[in-house]
């Protein structure tokens, strides 16, 4: 059985209201499905959103390119007896681990440098496969990101280890 593309589907949901409802008929010869609007809400509908491959790159370039200052910049500055001194998230989990707090080193260290890193990584390869239009794998492609949507709601945990951090210091 041949798969069918997206853009053959009989039915669309609504992004505003989520009503799920049937595509209306085209005139025969139209090769391109247009938007219409919804018939709850009146939002415009799409089989897909307009652009989306084009919107995610330039998301992705722009997580590449704040990653790196976000990680080399200070994010605390503690001053001690008249000694300043600013830490960085990796000198902030070196200090954790130093003084004995290495399951939360560990937290900080996995939630802000090793799922960023993994986010932006498998995010390339996907684009990077719908940009060449590969049929490798689907599934698997699929999955990955589905897992990445699924980590992205979590990996902000370390901005709340951070505030830890600061009562801790």
């Amino acid at each position: 059985m041949a798969q069918r593309s997206p853009i053959d589907w009989p039915h669309v949901q609504c992004p505003v209201c989520r009503l799920v409802m049937r595509v209306p008929e085209l005139p025969r010869g139209t090769v391109r499905r247009p938007s219409f609007a919804c018939t709850r809400c009146g939002a415009a509908v799409h089989h897909r959103k307009p652009d989306s491959l084009a919107r995610t790159t330039a998301y992705l370039l722009a997580a590449v390119f704040c990653y790196f200052p976000a990680n080399l910049y200070p994010i605390m500055q503690a001053t001690s007896l008249g000694r300043a001194q600013e830490d960085t998230i990796v000198t902030g989990v070196v200090y954790l681990f130093e003084n004995g707090m290495w399951p939360l080193a560990a937290i900080v260290f996995v939630a802000s440098v090793v799922v960023p890193v993994a986010k932006i990584v498998s995010l390339a390869g996907l684009v990077l496969s719908v940009r060449w239009k590969s049929r490798w794998r689907p599934r698997d492609r699929a999955a990955t990101y589905r897992i990445i949507e699924l980590v992205g709601r979590w990996s902000m945990v370390d901005v709340y280890v951070v505030t830890i951090l600061v009562a801790l210091v």
